[in-house]
Parts: C-alpha cells; structure tokens; sequence
C-alpha cells in the first residue's frame, strides 16, 4: 500500500466513526427531549447542551472528513455531495458560511455571541417565518422534530449520516475487504 492508499484508508475510517459519532450523539440529543420536552431543570438541560455541543462537532467532521474524502475517491465524493448538500441552503444567511459549521461555532463560542463579538454575529439574530427574532442557540422542539436555532432538522442529519455512512462503508469494503477481519476495523452492520 503507497502513501496515498494509507491515507484514503485512514480517512475513510475517521470519516465512518464521524458519522457513527453523529448518529449516537443526535439519537441522544432526541431521546434527550423526547423523555419530556418540557423539562427545562438544571440537570436535563445540562445533558442537552451537550449532546447538541457533541452532535455539532461530529456532524461538522463529517464535512471536513468527507471534504478530503472526495479527493482520494470518486464514489466517496459523490456520496458525500449527497450528504453535504442537504436542502439547508435556503437558510437567510447574512454571511457565507457552512451551516453546520455556523452552528457548531455558535455552540463553541457562545459566550462569545452574548458579548457581541462571535465570528459570526451578523448571523446570529433573526426573523423566523412569524417575524419574531430569534436567536440561533435555541433549540425548538415541534412536530417530535427538533431544530437548532430553529432551522437545523437533526433528524435529518441524522439520516444523512445514515446513508453517508452506508454509501462510504460500502466503498469502504470494496477498496480493502480485508476490513471485514480485523477486529475493530470493519463498520458495523446494524446503522439504523
């Protein structure tokens, strides 16, 4: 195996245990509101700050995983558009940013945003489809769906995962078979 062929390997594993990490932090984060969403006590909120703190780091590794994913693989590249280009783009954004990397760095810097200064900011305050302004860290259970800052489905996201996982696991077995022997190594069969 050259140089390049180690390095596609290590990114296509990091890339798969990236979107496991999504998809058990964001079962988490709903089970998390689905135990009774309106439970807002010190100790549930504190478990729900980080699950989403988590579920947003993972879910922005995917994109940066699969971003230098698609440049060792065709097949990777595209099911990593699918996964990336989910129906987000229509968000208001006053600055071009990556969604999910303008959520994660709200998580990550929020003291920042309160003080005014997050990277962000212009971002940060909107109107929402009623004309109320709202920020983007609340969180908004509705429908047994929650949204981040009252646009980010992490469901879909979620189920995003799913299938990136299942398209690059699959390119994953095929580009080294062996994968399915070592213990450890070989993804596991039962993302659901």
């Amino acid at each position: 195996m050259d140089e390049g062929d180690v390095k596609a390997l290590i990114c296509f594993q990091d890339c798969l245990r990236w979107c496991l990490a999504t998809i058990e932090t964001g079962k988490s984060l709903l089970e998390q509101y689905r135990i009774n969403p309106d439970d807002i006590t010190f100790e549930t909120e504190s478990r729900r700050l980080r699950y989403r703190h988590f579920f947003l780091i993972s879910a922005r590794k995917i994109t940066r995983y699969g971003k230098l994913l698609k440049t060792y693989d065709q097949e990777a590249k595209i099911a990593f558009e699918n996964f990336y280009y989910f129906p987000l783009m229509s968000f208001p954004l006053k600055q071009k940013v990556d969604i999910l990397q303008f959520y994660r760095d709200i998580s990550e810097h929020d003291e920042e945003y309160l003080k005014g200064t997050g990277k962000y900011m212009a971002n940060y305050n909107y109107n929402d489809d009623y004309g109320n302004t709202i920020d983007a860290s609340t969180d908004f259970w509705v429908n047994d769906k929650l949204l981040l800052g009252d646009k980010l489905d992490v469901g879909d996201i979620i189920e995003k995962a799913r299938c990136f996982f299942r398209e690059i696991s699959a390119i994953y077995l095929r580009k080294w078979p062996l994968a399915r022997h070592v213990r450890g190594w070989e993804p596991p069969d039962n993302v659901m």
